[in-house]
């Protein structure tokens, strides 16, 4: 599946009031999920800096399994992605690793996620790094 995603993550500090405030605004929240994402890149690359045309690849583990192609556009923010469900994510974590791929980066998460008119809201306490809108 093909789409442009434009995101925005801001640090917050207290979840709780952020949602709190948003549903005074109208939102609706409607799915708490714990995920544990794991991002590859050309081995070689993992420290270097990001600029359009750049890609990761994600493992995302959940209720579901995915495997993500996040490309950096010209837009601050703004990604080509495909994605697709993968049965087992850890032979997906082999297959990466054996093409040439390093894993960069784990995060692990708990995200609580909703709507506000046509957007997309995750509310995320992301482990080691705090807590989060997106």
């Amino acid at each position: 599946m093909f789409k442009m995603e434009v995101e925005a993550r801001v640090k917050v500090d207290s979840l709780e009031e952020v949602k709190e405030k948003l549903v005074g605004l109208g939102a609706e929240f409607y799915k708490e999920k714990n995920q544990v994402d794991s991002i590859f890149k050309k081995k070689g690359d993992e420290l270097k800096p990001q600029g359009p045309g750049d890609f990761i690849l994600r493992i995302r583990e959940s209720d579901k399994n995915f495997l993500t192609f996040k490309a950096l556009t010209e837009t601050t923010g703004a990604w080509v992605e495909h994605e697709t469900e993968v049965q087992n994510a850890e032979e997906m974590n082999e297959i990466l690793v054996k093409s040439g791929f390093s894993k960069a980066l784990t995060m692990t998460k708990k995200r609580l996620c909703g709507a506000l008119d046509d957007f997309e809201l995750c509310l995320d306490d992301i482990k080691e790094l705090g807590t989060f809108i997106e």
